[in-house]
């Protein structure tokens, strides 16, 4: 995963005042911590982080960012949590997880699929996602944003586990090995509506 540089700023007004000043000013109010460091506010510029947010791939996004005028002005770390206005499209705050290049992680990362079914498209079946997402451990750098997966081969009332899942370098999948992520249901078998039958065999 390549990490997107992000610039923000020491945040002095802490309470629920100062965060509306904050978001006032065009900024969305933020946190980062880590389990090696304190907790600090910061505050980042509301359009820079929006962009960031919209053209992410997946909800997994790494940062690298910069912290003006702190003693560690640059620091990674992973967006955790983001909170949006009720009724606008926008964050109104952020949280984030610092991390070092070392530091292993758990992540849920979405699983697209490449390919169309031959279940569905000589068969007629209906593919069906089960779960969006499976959880993985690996260092953020090896962690991928998607995880690509070939379902072409997938016949009906077949269905891709995880164990199915491409192998990553780095990456070690933590969900079940039975959970199932695609199935191809069969098409459905027209009946006969009461009396056709009875009419053709005579």
């Amino acid at each position: 995963m390549k990490p997107i540089a992000l610039k923000s700023y020491p945040r002095a007004q802490t309470r629920t005042i100062g965060a509306r000043k904050v978001r006032n000013a065009g900024r969305v109010p933020a946190v980062i911590y880590g389990p090696k460091v304190d907790s600090q506010a910061i505050e980042i510029d509301q359009k820079d982080l929006g962009a960031i947010i919209r053209n992410a791939v997946s909800q997994v996004i790494l940062i690298d960012l910069e912290v003006e005028g702190y003693e560690r002005p640059k620091r990674q770390a992973l967006v955790k949590k983001v909170d949006r206005h009720v009724m606008r499209d926008e964050v109104i705050h952020l949280d984030l997880f610092e991390v070092e290049d070392t530091t292993v992680v758990e992540l849920n990362i979405p699983v697209e699929p490449v390919g169309e079914p031959t279940g569905v498209k000589d068969a007629g079946g209906t593919l069906a996602r089960l779960v969006a997402n499976v959880k993985v451990r690996s260092t953020p750098a090896k962690a991928p944003e998607i995880i690509h997966t070939d379902i072409s081969n997938m016949k009906v009332a077949e269905t891709l586990h995880v164990r199915d899942l491409p192998e990553i370098d780095g990456v070690e999948y933590v969900s079940p090995d039975d959970l199932r992520i695609y199935t191809i249901i069969p098409p459905r078998v027209k009946k006969d509506a009461p009396g056709k039958a009875d009419k053709k065999k005579k």
